[in-house]
């Protein structure tokens, strides 16, 4: 587990997925990266750079804070499998849905 305020950035491919400590000791992820079964070129691999990440980082505790900027898949790729593995207390995003 990360220390310090300076936040885990993780390379996930065409964007980024932030881990920030807060100075309280809250954990803020901003964006998950990329989904793992989308068909493109080295999306699972991105997945996965993200998720080991965010094991090393994270160790046994959880995300005060998901927060996803927006629907695209190198965004919010990733959340399900974020949801699934670590203990998230609150998750947000901007409520918009990309089929609209």
């Amino acid at each position: 587990m990360r220390a310090s305020t300076v936040p885990a950035i993780y390379d996930a491919g065409q964007a980024l997925s932030a881990l920030v400590t807060l100075p309280d000791g809250r954990r803020v992820l901003v964006d998950t990266g990329e989904s793992p079964r989308r068909p493109c070129k080295g999306c699972m691999a991105w997945h996965e750079h993200v998720m080991t990440g965010l094991r090393t980082d994270l160790g046994n505790g959880g995300i005060d804070l998901l927060w996803i900027t927006h629907q695209h898949s190198d965004h919010v790729g990733g959340a399900a499998d974020v949801l699934s593995s670590f203990k998230v207390n609150l998750f947000v995003d901007n409520g918009l849905d990309l089929t609209n």
